[in-house]
């Protein structure tokens, strides 16, 4: 019955055709899978692509990724600075938390702690750096802050906030017990070397496990509660499916809230150990135990992925936009009022739920559609995979020039459109560390341990050679990713004050702007593109009936005002989803001019918009969201150097 189910599960993966151009598969989703590299009597082989992709780049880097681009032994060691900066100068041990996040922030900073603390765990394990006791008691000091964080944690508040909120708090505490799983793998024992007259202790100290397994139970029960809260959120009589995105607005299926159940159901799947806690809130009709490889998390993730994928949540670039509200003419239920705001972080949560597909399911389409992702990502940055630099000039720009905006960054570096006007709020200081942390799980090297290799009687293991091709395929395209993750990361470090912290706009330490910086930087906004994230929103239309004050939700002030432009050309049909451009302004590419011609002009402002100084003080500053997103790029550039 689980192979079929697994079978019926794997009819409906949304995959590549491998026999399209490689241009167009990074663009669009095909209908057509993979085939599975497990083994199974019920999977006919016409209903699948049987050969595995032997490429999952749509170009190839004209020169080879060299050592050159690999993260040198200096960076870990500015990794490990940052984090010890983050706990040091933001985490309060008597309260358990980082008093100046909200509660979201602080279950992803929670998570980033969690899993830079197992890159570093893995580290030790390879690396002879010190006696294993100061490397364990190095570990354990971060590994007693991430406990702390589960008593600091304000769980009853986030029962009644939205439904991402709790789903950020399944992820953090699943990558705590990853965590443990990590240490537990590297944990060194001593043999017993006592005194005869003690014969129990030395028995106990010879078959001990690592402390920290303690805390296995309470990550996992906290896990499974919010999972089971945020379920409540999918339906599928609005829009044939998806999550809602929060219980107190008007219906809103975005793209994070539906990542973020595609992930935590697969990791659910994949590392929940089981809950056998019923207090204090047990649901009525249980028995009480929860149990681990639970079918229904990994029915959820399938349908969840199957669902976004074909909700029409990307744009011309190959983005996920931010979601669909319903217009409700006519009485319909469909989405069909979209909010074409791009965010970092809408392409990085999906990507933890790709690697964990391909482990439950043996697809490599699930590999596939995370590569193309993270390459959109990558050319919407400005940067060229041919020739591994940026696409347009960075170096010795004149004082007011930027490089144009080209969809999710400029110059190669990622950036959210309120980077350069220094408008992000509290939530879009944190995107850009998401993207980067699930990029780096995404991008571990494929291991046969992870697989779910079913043990029914209908199984029959799994194609070792298959699995070895698209393992080397795998990494093959990881590592062309390293020298724009060398690009952000050193660029990222040139933005640390004399603290240690990283601002939040990169491209400002990549061009070393200190004087004369553009207020706006070019990135002008549609009216279809709403940043209801970082700015207080008009409750009017998809939003509300107007008769409610603005919804500002956690992490944006009311006041905040936002520099965004309103297009005179928003009706327009624009291929990039992105730039017109204001009287004064001219942005260089395929974005036009207000007359609608080309131009290669980079963006300048007029001399009444610039301020000096250094640029990451203006807005909010720095935070310790900001901080943790330069952590998450230097420990990416470092994790995927090693595969």
């Amino acid at each position: 019955m689980r192979s079929l189910l697994i079978y019926l599960f794997l009819i409906s993966v949304v995959a590549v055709n491998l026999n399209t151009d490689r241009r167009n598969w990074v663009r669009t989703v095909r209908r057509k899978y993979v085939c599975s590299i497990f083994s199974s009597p019920n999977l006919p082989e016409d209903e699948c692509w049987p050969s595995s992709p032997t490429s999952f780049l749509e170009d190839e880097p004209i020169e080879p990724v060299s050592s050159s681009h690999r993260a040198p032994p200096e960076i870990l060691d500015n990794a490990f600075d940052a984090l010890s900066t983050m706990q040091q100068n933001f985490f309060h041990s008597e309260l358990g938390t980082w008093p100046s996040s909200i509660d979201w922030t602080a279950a992803v900073l929670q998570t980033h702690l969690s899993g830079m603390t197992a890159s570093l765990s893995q580290v030790f394990s390879t690396l002879d750096l010190a006696e294993n006791s100061t490397k364990t008691n190095m570990l354990d000091l971060y590994f007693s802050q991430t406990v702390a964080s589960y008593f600091g944690q304000d769980h009853l508040a986030i029962r009644g906030q939205a439904y991402d909120d709790m789903l950020w708090v399944v992820l953090g505490w699943l990558e705590g017990l990853q965590l443990i799983k990590t240490r537990n793998a590297s944990f060194y024992n001593h043999p017993s070397v006592g005194s005869s007259g003690t014969p129990q202790l030395n028995k106990a100290l010879g078959s001990q496990i690592w402390h920290g397994n303690y805390w296995t139970k309470p990550f996992a029960h906290r896990a499974r509660v919010f999972w089971g809260l945020a379920s409540t959120s999918w339906d599928t009589k609005l829009c044939g499916g998806g999550m809602n995105w929060n219980p107190h607005e008007l219906v809103y299926k975005n793209a994070v809230t539906n990542e973020l159940w595609i992930s935590a159901s697969i990791q659910m799947y994949l590392h929940f150990p089981g809950d056998d806690i019923t207090t204090p809130w047990q649901t009525t009709g249980t028995s009480g135990l929860y149990p681990s490889k639970d079918p229904r998390y990994l029915q959820a993730a399938v349908e969840g992925y199957k669902w976004l994928m074909s909700s029409n949540m990307t744009n011309s670039h190959g983005l996920f936009v931010d979601g669909f509200h319903i217009s409700g003419r006519n009485g319909s239920s469909k989405c069909d009022q979209r909010n074409e705001m791009v965010f970092t972080y809408n392409q990085g949560v999906i990507l933890t739920g790709q690697r964990g597909l391909w482990e439950a399911t043996g697809s490599p389409s699930y590999l596939h559609e995370g590569h193309a992702l993270i390459q959109n990502v990558i050319l919407a940055s400005g940067w060229n995979f041919k020739t591994g630099a940026p696409r347009d000039q960075v170096k010795n720009l004149p004082p007011g020039l930027l490089p144009p905006w080209r969809g999710l960054g400029r110059g190669g570096i990622l950036e959210e459109m309120c980077d350069s006007s220094a408008t992000c709020s509290q939530n879009g200081h944190t995107f850009k560390g998401i993207f980067f942390h699930h990029m780096s799980h995404f991008c571990r090297p494929l291991d046969t341990r992870d697989l779910d290799v079913r043990s029914t009687e209908r199984s029959l293991g799994y194609d070792e050679s298959r699995f070895n091709t698209i393992s080397d395929t795998h990494a093959h395209a990881c590592r062309s990713y390293i020298p724009w993750l060398k690009h952000n990361a050193q660029a990222a470090l040139q933005t640390r004050d004399k603290s240690g912290i990283f601002g939040t706009w990169w491209s400002a330490g990549l061009l070393n702007l200190t004087n004369n910086v553009p207020n706006h930087g070019g990135v002008l906004m549609t009216s279809s593109m709403v940043d209801y994230r970082n700015h207080p929103v008009e409750r009017v239309n998809e939003w509300g009936n107007g008769n409610m004050p603005k919804m500002a939700i956690p992490g944006v002030s009311e006041d905040h005002k936002d520099y965004a432009v309103i297009s005179p050309q928003d009706n327009k049909e624009d291929e990039d989803h992105v730039l017109d451009t204001p009287p004064g302004q001219q942005v260089m590419g395929n974005y036009g001019n207000q007359d609608g011609k080309k131009t290669d002009t980079p963006f300048k402002a007029d001399g009444g918009h610039f301020t000096r100084g250094d640029p990451n003080d203006r807005g909010r500053g720095r935070t310790v969201e900001t901080h943790n997103g330069g952590i998450a790029v230097l420990r990416a550039w470092w994790d995927i150097s090693r595969i």
